[in-house]
């Protein structure tokens, strides 16, 4: 246990107000995607097939899911001009990334994201770095 002058001084950075506000923010500024049945099926697809975020015996709908929208969603910004950065944050290297390389997306997935100039990002720190490249 901290000791009590250490922990009152952690109090007074007010830590959870401000992971509040940067999840308000975020929230805020959200876009919310009807459910498309072209991409629930791609994404039943890639699950069925054990294709990552899936895998052999591990299906993963939910994030066969994500990621379907997400390459629909940049196909589809791409096709209406779209030109600046698209990157995928996710901390779970070991669904969507190759083994041994943690930033590169698994064999599964790099057709869609090289159609979509799609990056890989593990955090959102890493993400707004790769934003903030020329």
């Amino acid at each position: 246990m901290p000791a009590p002058g250490l922990r009152a001084g952690f109090e007074a950075l007010n830590i959870s107000e401000q992971l509040n506000s940067v999840v308000e923010k975020l929230l805020g500024s959200a876009v919310w995607l009807d459910r498309d049945p072209d991409v629930l099926m791609a994404a039943d697809q890639r699950s069925a097939s054990g294709l990552k975020p899936a895998a052999k015996g591990k299906r993963e709908p939910k994030d066969c899911q994500i990621i379907e929208t997400y390459f629909a969603l940049c196909r589809r910004l791409r096709a209406e001009g779209f030109s600046r950065r698209a990157v995928f944050v996710s901390a779970n290297k070991s669904d969507f990334c190759a083994e041994g390389e943690p930033l590169t997306f698994h064999a599964d997935l790099t057709g869609a994201c090289s159609e979509g100039q799609i990056e890989f990002a593990v955090n959102f720190g890493h993400a707004i770095s790769i934003l903030d490249r020329a």
